[in-house]
């Protein structure tokens, strides 16, 4: 997995096995982008991935593990807002719906997105950036 840092001062970097832990006070603020690389190429996960739907992302072999929602979208009870980041948890199916199950970090709760959630989804390291 790959991870890009920003604006961050560092307290200490050990490295274990080939990972990174970095290590700061408990009052720093860290930003971290999770970058998306299924083909390992660095180049391309700093460009992004867009995705159109719910279904195209469930056709890759690799899932990302966090999307940020680039247009809104609305279906009965389940929403999700423009600017939000989704954490991408597992493919399900649910009353005979397949889809994903994700974590929304604005809203702080698990949400169902069928595959005909038509909405547009970015990988792109600004788009996908954690607090």
């Amino acid at each position: 997995k790959i991870a890009q840092m920003k604006d961050v001062s560092v307290a200490a970097v050990q490295e274990y096995g080939g990972h990174s832990t970095v290590m700061t006070s408990l009052s720093s603020k860290v930003r971290i982008s999770l970058l998306y690389a299924p083909d390992n190429n660095l180049n391309s996960a700093k460009e992004g991935t867009t995705f159109k739907s719910v279904r195209q992302l469930l056709q890759v072999k690799v899932l990302p593990k966090a999307v940020g929602v680039l247009e809104a979208w609305k279906n009965g009870d389940t929403f999700i807002d423009r600017c939000d980041v989704l954490i991408l948890k597992w493919k399900m199916k649910h009353m005979r719906k397949t889809g994903l199950l994700v974590f929304s970090t604005k809203y702080k709760m698990d949400l169902f997105l069928p595959e005909s959630c038509n909405s547009l989804f970015s990988t792109a390291p600004e788009m996908v950036t954690l607090l």
